[in-house]
């Protein structure tokens, strides 16, 4: 059996996630990373809803945000530039799209982007448990939000070749709070019996989503299989 190691890995201008280990990675080491305020008041960069929706955008501005941390940090070796066939891989990516919020956007939740921070959902709007109870398992081709992701990894393909990137799932309590909000922990204590349901149905929406966007990028010719 394949043994599965996983290391932290802080995209460029992205929430943290994780990426597979290759074996060269020293015992003891630092994710190095900075918000989107960081690069907005340096270089101006508006990671409005744009940024995590257009890659054309988001690799033009990616390679602006690399070179300036070059500039600043040479000695680290994820912010060298490396061009094959005239790319950066790094830079045509998923990495960072919706911040963490691709899971609440295909359950229809409202998301907001912001010029200078990582997009969020509002706290004070969600769904009650009724509603909830009565969502169908979610169909991902008719999905608004997964067609949209589609269509970036559709075009990344057809401009750069391989679809790079590690996406941001969250866990299934987070994006359990975005659903339900902070009920969802005396739903704990009142209601476990729902708390099982909606969690498997999280569950079920993250694993399929993950599986069909690793199998595109497979596909494509990067190899990727983890969440």
């Amino acid at each position: 059996m394949k043994e599965y190691r996983l290391r932290n890995y802080i995209p460029i201008s992205g929430p943290a996630t994780r990426q597979p280990c290759d074996g060269s990675e020293a015992p003891f080491r630092v994710s190095l990373g900075f918000s989107p305020l960081w690069y907005h008041d340096r270089l101006g960069v508006d990671f409005s809803r744009r940024w995590h929706t257009d890659p054309q955008y988001r690799y033009d501005t990616l390679m602006e945000m690399k070179a300036l941390l070059h500039e600043k940090f040479p000695s680290v070796p994820n912010f060298c530039p490396h061009l094959e066939n005239g790319v950066d891989y790094s830079c045509a990516t998923l990495d960072g799209a919706y911040g963490a919020m691709i899971i609440s956007a295909i359950y229809g939740l409202e998301v907001h982007y912001f010029k200078d921070n990582w997009p969020s959902t509002n706290t004070a709007d969600h769904l009650t448990k009724e509603q909830l109870m009565a969502m169908d398992p979610i169909d991902l081709d008719s999905n608004p939000a997964f067609q949209e992701l589609m269509g970036q990894m559709d075009y990344i393909e057809g401009k750069w070749g391989k679809i790079s990137g590690y996406l941001n799932y969250q866990g299934v309590l987070n994006n359990a709070l975005r659903l339900r909000g902070q009920e969802i922990f005396l739903d704990m204590f009142d209601d476990p019996d729902f708390v099982h349901h909606l969690f498997s149905h999280i569950a079920d929406t993250m694993v399929r989503t993950a599986k069909r966007v690793q199998e595109r990028q497979r596909a494509s010719g990067f190899e990727v299989d983890l969440i």
